[in-house]
């Protein structure tokens, strides 16, 4: 065989050999690229999956923290309120395990601020709820139910919305880096096939062999990147998932505050929470309308009366003239057996002249709604219908939260108070009796009749008087 030929011969495998050492070369950069890519990614994932879990655990443990605060004020045997305190003290356990577990992991610069701030919330707000479990262990529940609903549940809030927030950017940052890794596995595909037409110019003796083999590596580079794809997607749908049961839990604790609710005033729950009113011992001087309510003869009626039959007929009556005075927009300062206490201007005002109006509105109301309930009660077995006497007066009083640190009340207090007590007792039974500053304030819309200046006990002038006989605009015209 010629010299040229045996070269040649002795070339062909060499040249084979150093393509496929080539071709295996660049293969294995490619195919290692793509698992480098395939595990930095899951290492990502899996990392912001650990870092929701975490979240999501200290999310839990402070509702539940809150959660557990309620159902130790619900329950009165101490045993109970023992276990329930266990429990709130391992929630606490759980949140600081997850919170350090998270500051070990490779934070950001925004991720550490945004647990800055979380903290900042807490601090804020575990004194308070170590406060609320103090007054729990010394029975003084209402104390604790104050503190509850004004200070640690607002707090609460603003934490959780912290968490949301942590949740969120994890989430984000996962798609971020679900992106990232696509693009290069699409960058590695596109260096090999670059490569691999570059090794077909090279040498048409072994053309089949590079396609071939270029063809089996694209399909082995396309199917871990389709498998990259879909654990990505797998880990980000639990985030997503996460994100679903945080928002559910944001839900039923929103539920339960509304629920809650029903223990305040709405007018002093909707501005405590508002953060237009703090909660603490304060008071100042306002204008005020009071309204006092009395059943006559009650304690006469009811000595006939089987206990059922008066218990549910007087949560009727209170409950049906509650929900007048809050409908004119009235405070229900307090129930005092079967008298009723409101007052109009605080910590909601229309105006003076306005409050008054709705004051004597909401008397008038409650008259014509117990004449409409007489028939229904009677068939409960009164001997006699309900009647009512109703005193109202204008004047300054001090209102505020009026009590000790351990105890407050949201109450008002003042010599106006005691004058509209006193007219109440004046007034005819069945009839609304207003003093002169209400009547000059009202006689627009309100039709009175004179009743003359009467001797009030503790007052050291008389005082002009006005029975109210009904809205202008509703009167016959004579």
């Amino acid at each position: 065989m010629p010299e040229i030929f045996i070269k040649q011969n002795q070339l062909l495998p060499l040249g084979f050999a150093l393509i496929i050492l080539l071709m295996a070369i660049v293969t294995s950069v490619g195919v290692l690229r793509v698992i480098q890519n395939n595990r930095l990614m899951e290492e990502v994932v899996t990392q912001n999956n650990v870092k929701v879990s975490l979240a999501t655990k200290m999310y839990i443990a402070a509702r539940e923290r809150s959660v557990l605060l309620l159902q130790m004020i619900a329950h009165k045997d101490p045993f109970e309120r023992d276990e329930l305190f266990l429990k709130f003290n391992e929630m606490a356990t759980r949140f600081v395990v997850a919170l350090q577990e998270l500051e070990k992991k490779n934070l950001d610069a925004k991720e550490i601020a945004l647990l800055d701030k979380q903290m900042e919330l807490t601090r804020i707000v575990v004194p308070v709820q170590m406060e609320i479990a103090d007054l729990i262990a010394l029975d003084e529940i209402e104390s604790a139910r104050t503190l509850l609903f004004q200070k640690a549940i607002p707090a609460q809030g603003k934490v959780l919305a912290m968490l949301r927030k942590i949740l969120d950017y994890e989430q984000q940052s996962a798609e971020q880096s679900f992106g990232k890794a696509a693009r290069k596995a699409d960058e590695t595909i596109n260096y090999i096939i670059f490569l691999a037409l570059i090794f077909l110019l090279l040498s048409l003796a072994i053309a089949i062999y590079v396609i071939r083999k270029t063809r089996r590596d694209e399909r082995l580079l396309i199917e871990a990147r389709d498998t990259l794809e879909i654990r990505v997607k797998e880990r980000t749908q639990q985030l997503s998932d996460a994100y679903e049961e945080v928002k559910q839990h944001e839900m039923e604790l929103e539920s339960l505050s509304n629920k809650l609710s029903k223990y305040l005033s709405p007018q002093v729950y909707s501005s405590i929470f508002s953060g237009k009113q703090e909660v603490c011992l304060a008071s100042k001087r306002k204008k005020l309308t009071i309204l006092f309510s009395d059943i006559v003869s009650f304690t006469k009626t009811t000595d006939r009366m089987e206990a059922e039959d008066l218990t549910f007929i007087l949560n009727e009556y209170l409950t049906e003239m509650t929900d007048i005075a809050l409908k004119h927009g009235g405070t229900v300062d307090k129930y005092i057996g079967d008298a009723i206490m409101l007052f109009f201007g605080d910590p909601e005002t229309r105006g003076i002249r306005e409050d008054a109006l709705a004051c004597v509105e909401t008397a008038i109301e409650m008259q014509q709604r117990i004449h409409e309930l007489h028939d229904r009660w009677l068939d409960s077995g009164m001997d006699a219908p309900i009647i009512c006497r109703i005193g109202i007066h204008t004047g300054y009083c001090t209102v505020g939260n009026f009590g000790s640190e351990d105890r407050m009340e949201y109450t008002i207090i003042g010599g106006a108070v005691n004058l509209a007590s006193r007219l109440e007792h004046d007034a005819a039974v069945g009839g609304i009796l207003i003093s002169g500053d209400t009547h000059l304030l009202v006689k627009d819309k309100i039709r009175c009749q004179p009743m003359g200046a009467v001797d009030i006990r503790g007052m050291a002038y008389p005082v002009e008087t006005f029975e109210v006989i009904g809205l202008i605009n509703n009167l016959p015209t004579k």
